[in-house]
């Protein structure tokens, strides 16, 4: 089925049907980042990658032994960054 089938059986536009399509597959995107991004605020008890950032310069978190969750924190509040600003200008 097309996009404008599907929005026709709907009585919808498709335009509308298509910026409501993308804003609830965004918001599902945006509720799992942020997901992630409260798992690794509670395992290492911070708030955001910055702060993550701080406690490594600090040593108070080794960097060698958790390389694997400082990229994916950095990376995941990035995805999240470009989430919200593509849902802000729908």
């Amino acid at each position: 089925m097309t996009n404008q089938t599907i929005a026709k059986e709907l009585g919808m536009d498709p335009r509308s049907l298509e910026r409501e399509s993308l804003k609830t597959y965004l918001e599902k995107q945006l509720h799992l980042v942020e997901g992630e991004l409260f798992s690794l605020s509670i395992k290492y008890g911070i708030k955001d990658f910055d702060e993550f950032n701080r406690k490594v310069l600090a040593g108070k978190i080794h960097e060698d032994e958790n390389w694997e969750d400082y990229f994916k924190f950095e990376n995941l509040e990035a995805k999240r960054d470009k989430i919200l600003k593509i849902l802000n200008s729908l």
